[in-house]
Formats: structure tokens, sequence, C-alpha cells
């Protein structure tokens, strides 16, 4: 009987953790600013936006670029299963932009990065690798790209 409520009290000390994980729903951020508030946090300061952004890149200099430096944007909208993310330069947007799409349990995601000052191409990355190029545009695709989505699933 001891042993029971000691093991019943144990999982209860665990729900909250798993709880936690399984809470993560960036749905409500859609048609939102990524620097709006809902609920208390902000997309762009959202823990698994965060995550996602610093796996997806393999630059600090880049994630700070990518989460803080570009100061258009358009709310936030839902493509494939992932909220996507748009900014660009102000005065610049063809040429200094970014996307950043999150699955909507925060639980993957890619970064398209594009500078025409630095790179001739957009560039989207996953898991600290560039999975692909773009070989004309900007990251304004409205849609991930097939490499990318492959990238993801595997």
């Amino acid at each position: 009987m001891r042993f029971t409520r000691l093991l019943f009290a144990s999982q209860l000390l665990c729900l909250p953790l798993i709880a936690h994980a399984s809470e993560v729903n960036l749905a409500k951020f859609f048609n939102h600013y990524p620097f709006e508030e809902v609920a208390g946090e902000t997309f762009d300061g959202n823990e698994a936006v965060q995550r996602v952004v610093r796996t997806a890149l393999s630059s600090s200099k880049l994630e700070s670029t990518v989460l803080k430096d570009l100061s258009v944007v358009v709310p936030i909208d839902g493509v494939d299963g992932y909220m996507q993310s748009r900014a660009c330069e102000a005065h610049n947007c063809g040429d200094h932009n970014r996307v950043i799409a999150v699955k909507i349990d925060g639980s993957k995601g890619a970064v398209c990065y594009y500078n025409a000052a630095v790179a001739s191409n957009p560039r989207w990355f996953v898991d600290g690798v560039i999975v692909y190029e773009q070989p004309t545009g900007d990251c304004e695709t409205g849609r991930l790209a097939s490499p990318v989505m492959e990238a993801l699933m595997g």
C-alpha cells in the first residue's frame, strides 16, 4: 500500500512536466504580429520559437538578426501546418528579409534568410544546415519549398 502511494505521488510530480511539453500551441499567434502579446507572450519571445531559430541557424549573429533587426513585419500566417512569421528591412524588403516557419506544436522549424549584400540567393536553414537555396526571389514564398519540407520530415 505504501509503495502504491509513493508511485502515485511520483506520477503526480511528473504531470506538470508532461503537461507543459504538450501545451505548446503556436496557433494562438495566427493573424497577430510577431511582437504582439497574445496570452502574455509574443511569437518572437516564445521559447519554442527561439529554440527552433537557434537550432535552425548555425550562427548566433544571424540568430540576432533574424529575431531582432528586421523591422517591417506582417501578421503571422499558417502554411502546411507551420506558423510563418515574415519580416524585412524597411525600404529594402526585396533584398533583406526572413521567414521563420515553426510547426504549430513548436517541435520543428526552418528559417529562410536573405540579404543580397551577403548572398546571391535566399537560404533555408534546418538543424544548422542550409537545406535549400532558392534559385530566385526572396524568402516571401508563401509555401515551404519541397526540399525544406523533406528536411523537416527526415
